[in-house]
């Protein structure tokens, strides 16, 4: 069991590192920004490529 250990966790790494590649090229494929709005149409955030909020915009009639 132990011999099996460090072979698991280099399994593990592998898998861990394919999976941040995909990640990294899926994130990279997107477009710049993206924008939501909640469900009332009041509310609109807009952020970048990489999750950084770039804009909140609050219309008047929001309550």
């Amino acid at each position: 069991m132990k011999d099996d250990l460090p072979t698991a966790f280099g399994r593990l790494h592998a898998f861990a590192q394919t999976l941040s590649g995909l990640m990294k090229e899926a994130q990279e494929a997107g477009a710049e920004q993206a924008t939501g709005r909640d469900n009332t149409d009041c509310v609109t955030v807009t952020i970048d490529r990489s999750g950084a909020l770039l804009s909140i915009d609050v219309s008047d009639n929001w309550a």
